[in-house]
């Protein structure tokens, strides 16, 4: 009877204010929806073009850092977002407040991380962003996109484990050598170091580009104890 119910209310509120994709608009509705997707069309899903392996974007890090500098083992991603149109979706997420997009899609690169890899993590950890800009944008998107991947591994999200202690200004024009200058020493670790010691983390957020802001989170990681660092995005640019 629930379920009966529950569909006659979705149907109602389809009917009222139906979901368009972020890409193309078109109205999304049973004939041309993926499941669990209620912003991209099945058109524009299967018109995404699939992120690189994760020894190709950890060796895209080794034009911006030494060998040994490198602090990822492994790097999961969805799509190329190098200009397509998911980028679309991207600004979705990060400036129009649409945070169940951060989700829907952190579920579905969960699912990826599950068919690649069976490591076990002690813990999320979204990219955190200058507490200044988080009350200038009113939320941090890496944390929807983290929340999602956490429905499906069911590994605790944790944002209080790493600061952003400095504010810095956008790195979407710098190249790649700015971008490693520009992060450099901005995070700070609050909790006691033991606490960190032997653990295993992955950082989400929403777009790979260098790799300069992860690589220098997980580097702060691994120098206070931790054992391994993975990283996972939305999109690889």
């Amino acid at each position: 009877m629930k379920t009966f119910l529950y569909n006659i209310v979705d149907s109602f509120v389809g009917f009222l204010a139906p979901k368009h994709c972020l890409v193309c608009n078109s109205i999304i509705d049973k004939e041309n929806q993926i499941e669990n997707l209620n912003y991209l069309c099945n058109k524009c899903y299967y018109n995404q073009q699939v992120a690189g392996t994760s020894e190709a974007i950890i060796n895209r890090m080794l034009s911006s850092f030494e060998a040994d500098n490198v602090a990822i083992t492994y790097a999961y991603s969805l799509f190329s977002v190098h200009k397509t149109d998911f980028l679309d979706v991207i600004h979705h997420l990060k400036y129009s407040k649409l945070y169940k997009v951060g989700v829907e899609f952190g579920e579905l690169l969960a699912q990826k991380i599950k068919q690649e890899s069976d490591v076990v993590y002690d813990a999320i950890i979204p990219v955190p962003i200058h507490k200044a800009k988080k009350r200038e944008r009113g939320y941090n998107q890496s944390t929807f996109i983290a929340k999602g991947v956490s429905k499906v591994l069911n590994y605790p999200v944790k944002e209080d484990l790493i600061i952003r202690a400095k504010y810095t200004e956008s790195q979407t024009k710098m190249n790649a050598k700015q971008r490693v200058a520009n992060v450099k020493g901005i995070y700070e670790l609050p909790k006691d170091k033991s606490f960190y010691i032997n653990k295993t983390f992955l950082i989400v957020d929403d777009v790979f580009t260098t790799g300069s802001t992860i690589n220098s989170m997980a580097n702060e990681l691994l120098n206070n104890g931790a054992k391994r660092i993975d990283c996972a995005t939305l999109g690889l640019a």
